[in-house]
């Protein structure tokens, strides 16, 4: 009543708060880049963070309070860390240098995108290859350490030289130096020149090996003909000789002679008939060949049996009378022989004692060699008998007549 004025009447409007809308990651890969926090929200409010940027390390809630003159709630955001994954891979880390590398996946074992660098794995030299995984992946980097090993040699000890015939070495399928793997071809052939390649099995970080093989062509003895003594006690042998290599070094047969008869052609002498011998030659390769010869037998020829054999008949009371045969000449004797094959004599005419039935064959002189036998017969003849029977006296008594028979 004291006032001299009129009513004023005030109208207060009570707008409602308005909501910060921001778009915002609210998911981040710990030590990810975090977006900066705005001012102003979407919708025009303006304000201020707390804290004021995103820790990209530690989970947390940030909150936007309005400025004074905003009529703007506050807003709260919260974010959440994650902690990156670890990238696996099957993959291996070793390598024989020039083996075939893996190829390098874009995708790990455990689902995770991503890429390479270097892309290719080198063959030749040891290196480090660093996957990335891509950006929309939670993931951390990972780096693979490649180790190239360089291949070693097999070592073996075998034999690359050896003799037509002789027994090789076995091709182990271990080296000596512990490399495992197979021969192609797997056994070595001791005929002719050959090449033999040693693989290491796959899980060895080894070269191959290649052995060379030489065969020294084969020496060959040839037992040839023989020429027996004229004793037949006794044989030379020929023998022939072939093949090897340079020069034969070494003709042995024991305790025999051994003589050249030109080229290669060479005679044993005087080996007993029935025996055998061994021969054994090297060359200059050191390669032997040894044989044992067939064994020969000296037997006597076929002597012809003699010819133009004469018996005889002598008288009764008589000496005996000869027989004979042709004469077989200087080269021969002629052998005599009682019915009973008991030996009498070797002269050609013979006299035997008595009369018989004799055998007689030829023998050579140089040999002894003795032919079939042919029969002679010496015969006496029968006694002559004078038998007195009687007598007849003539009439005048002065003569008589003798009887008499004769057989």
């Amino acid at each position: 009543p004291s006032e001299c004025a009129n009513d004023f009447t005030l109208n207060v409007t009570i707008n409602p708060a308005t909501t910060p809308t921001f778009t915002l990651t609210d998911t981040y890969c710990e030590g990810a880049t975090t977006d900066n926090l705005p001012t102003i929200s979407n919708n025009g409010i303006s304000g201020t963070w707390l804290p004021a940027t995103v820790d990209n390390v530690t989970s947390q809630n940030y909150t936007f309070t309005p400025n004074a003159t905003e009529c703007a709630t506050t807003f709260t955001f919260t974010v959440t860390i994650e902690t990156p994954a670890t990238p696996t891979f099957g993959i291996t880390d070793n390598y024989c240098a020039g083996e075939t590398p893996d190829t390098l996946p874009s995708m790990s074992d455990n689902s995770i995108s991503g890429s390479w660098s270097p892309a290719v794995i080198d063959n030749t030299a040891d290196g480090s290859y660093t996957f990335t995984p891509v950006t929309a992946e939670c993931a951390a980097d990972f780096v693979l350490t490649v180790t190239i090993d360089e291949p070693l040699t097999p070592n073996f000890t075998l034999a690359d030289t050896y003799c037509n015939g002789e027994t090789t070495d076995i091709l182990p399928s271990v080296s000596d130096n512990g490399i495992n793997g197979t021969w192609s071809p797997a056994t070595i052939n001791n005929t002719t020149d050959g090449t033999y390649i040693f693989t290491p099995d796959s899980g060895e970080c080894a070269q191959n090996f290649q052995l060379n093989t030489t065969v020294f062509p084969g020496l060959i003895i040839a037992q040839q003909g023989f020429d027996c003594a004229a004793d037949l006690n006794s044989y030379d042998l020929n023998f022939t000789i072939s093949g090897g290599s340079g020069n034969y070094t070494t003709i042995d047969a024991g305790a025999f002679t051994i003589t050249n008869t030109g080229g290669n052609n060479y005679t044993v002498e005087d080996i007993s008939s029935g025996n055998n011998i061994t021969i054994t030659v090297t060359d200059d390769a050191n390669c032997t060949v040894t044989i044992t010869t067939t064994a020969q037998d000296c037997n006597c020829p076929t002597v012809n049996p003699p010819t133009g054999m004469t018996g005889n008949t002598f008288c009764f009371g008589e000496m005996p009378t000869v027989i004979s045969v042709d004469d077989p000449g200087n080269d021969f004797l002629v052998n005599w022989y009682t019915s009973a094959n008991v030996f009498l004599s070797n002269d050609n005419p013979f006299t035997p004692s008595a009369a018989g039935t004799y055998f007689v064959t030829l023998s050579e002189v140089a040999n002894g060699c003795e032919g079939a036998a042919e029969t002679v017969e010496l015969s006496e003849n029968s006694e002559i008998n004078i038998i007195q029977n009687g007598f007849n006296c003539l009439p005048d008594l002065t003569t008589y007549d003798l009887e008499i028979s004769v057989n």
